[in-house]
């Protein structure tokens, strides 16, 4: 059991390391792909209270059954906090735990929501590219408040034009974006639309 805490130690600290470093490194401008991130951090958090449980029942074998009782009370407790506190820092500092949407056209990008508001009542979304094992920030797009269905990116480099279609309200709307998160608006928005709808039936 020794062996076992201290294996578990030295994964967690090493987990913990590489997804510090990585964050550090990338100046929040990007996130791991397929969720290697989120992985990683639960990895790091499971292990870690694992750990700290089997340390935990290597010290309570000296104790009588009153303090035994005691410290795995405050053990359980603390665990459900950290766990809690582990969820809401990834989500929020960390922002892990988003909805990713892959665009249809272009596999190269995918586009990643971000909740605010104390009722998460509206969101943020910003496009990414994919390069190699990271997802690089290219834009953010716009606020959005919920109900927000079925959304539907595309990318077309040549044409500066990332459209996303989404249901709001039992409607269906379509936005136009430049690559630096612009929107297009009006007549502009009308040609860029069909101009990439003539390039998709060529």
């Amino acid at each position: 059991m020794k062996k076992t805490a201290v294996i578990l130690t030295i994964v967690s600290v090493f987990l913990w390391v590489v997804f510090l470093l990585f964050y550090s490194l990338s100046c929040w401008d990007g996130f791991l792909t397929c969720h290697l991130d989120e992985c990683l951090y639960l990895t790091a958090v499971v292990t870690g209270t694992i750990a700290v449980a089997l340390w935990l029942l290597l010290l309570a074998r000296r104790w009588n059954r009153k303090s035994k009782t005691v410290a795995w009370c405050l053990y359980g407790i603390i665990s459900v906090i950290w766990l809690f506190y582990a969820i809401v820092a990834g989500r929020s500092q960390w922002q892990l735990f988003e909805k990713r949407y892959k665009c249809i056209n272009d596999n190269r990008y995918l586009m990643r929501s971000c909740y605010h508001g104390w009722d998460n009542s509206y969101f943020g979304l910003s496009l990414y590219q994919r390069e190699g094992i990271i997802d690089y920030t290219v834009c953010d797009l716009d606020w959005y408040y919920l109900p927000f269905d079925n959304p539907q990116l595309f990318v077309y480099e040549d044409a500066d034009a990332i459209v996303l279609r989404y249901g709001m309200k039992d409607s269906i709307y379509t936005d136009v974006f430049h690559f630096n998160g612009k929107s297009y608006i009006g007549s502009a928005k009308d040609s860029v639309l069909m101009a990439v709808k003539l390039s998709g039936k060529k």
